[in-house]
């Protein structure tokens, strides 16, 4: 099935794919054994994982997406604008693009610029391969990344 649903998405019919089960019977090792092989298929692959919620910051989820994204080949085309936003969430974006404007002040419109920020960085990946995007133990999830991430997956559905 998770193959069928990756060549299916890699032939530009996106989806989504929910794997659950009881703690411990190997979703984890699942998709890392799918990412392995989406990597060798040409696929860009963003694994990240969610941290207990009470533990974690708003937003914690997103800004480990960013840091997979951001490091992914292909990361280098997004505007310099949007690069800007994407340092709200994960500032050490600057180590690997020192020449990104700095991010802009605070202002109402922040969750949508990260936002669309977010979804123009996974765009621009998606211009040079196919991209999975996995995130493990979502349940754990913070709820600011939980609202953005349904929101994103709507943005980008096509």
């Amino acid at each position: 099935m998770l193959t069928s649903a990756w060549t299916a998405a890699s032939g530009g019919a996106g989806g989504v794919v929910l794997i659950s089960g009881e703690h411990g019977v190997g979703k984890s090792r699942l998709l890392r054994d799918l990412g392995s092989w989406v990597a060798g298929t040409g696929g860009t692959v963003l694994h990240v994982s969610a941290v207990e919620a009470r533990r974690g910051v708003p937003f914690g989820l997103l800004a480990r997406l960013v840091h997979a994204g951001i490091n992914a080949d292909g990361a280098g085309c997004i505007d310099g604008s949007w690069l800007a936003e994407l340092a709200r969430l994960e500032p050490d974006l600057y180590a690997r693009f020192p020449g990104a404007p700095p991010a802009p002040t605070a202002s109402a419109v922040d969750g949508w610029r990260v936002f669309e920020a977010l979804a123009q960085l996974l765009a621009v990946l998606s211009a040079e391969d196919p991209v999975l995007v996995m995130l493990d133990d979502l349940p754990w999830c913070d709820a600011e990344s939980t609202g953005l991430l349904h929101a994103l997956v709507e943005r980008t559905r096509d």
